[in-house]
């Protein structure tokens, strides 16, 4: 609705991460990345708890980077702006995606 891609193939270090542990084909994309990891904190059990400890520093870095990235890019297209910001993924500046 938002036209914000979710697409996470540019990042291999969180793909990775996502192919070791999401195996029954359920989609692997910034949302999912997001909510594997959340569930993993917000649900505990033994199990879910291991995937927050085998999780690297830098995949939940990037983690938390790709959903401050969907939030700014939430606001900026609720309040009409067409003109660059910065990619708090990529961390260089361009254009909003759905310029």
């Amino acid at each position: 609705m938002l036209q914000i891609p979710s697409n996470i193939d540019s990042i291999p270090v969180v793909n990775q991460y996502l192919d070791e542990n999401i195996t029954d084909g359920t989609l692997k994309d910034g949302p999912r990345a997001i909510s594997y990891l959340r569930n993993a904190i917000v649900h505990p059990t033994k199990k879910k708890r291991s995937k927050i400890s085998e999780a690297s520093e830098e995949v939940k870095f990037v983690v938390g980077n790709i959903g401050l990235n969907y939030i700014a890019l939430s606001i900026l297209k609720i309040i009409g702006y067409n003109d660059v910001y910065l990619n708090h993924i990529s961390w260089e500046v361009e254009h909003v995606p759905w310029v």
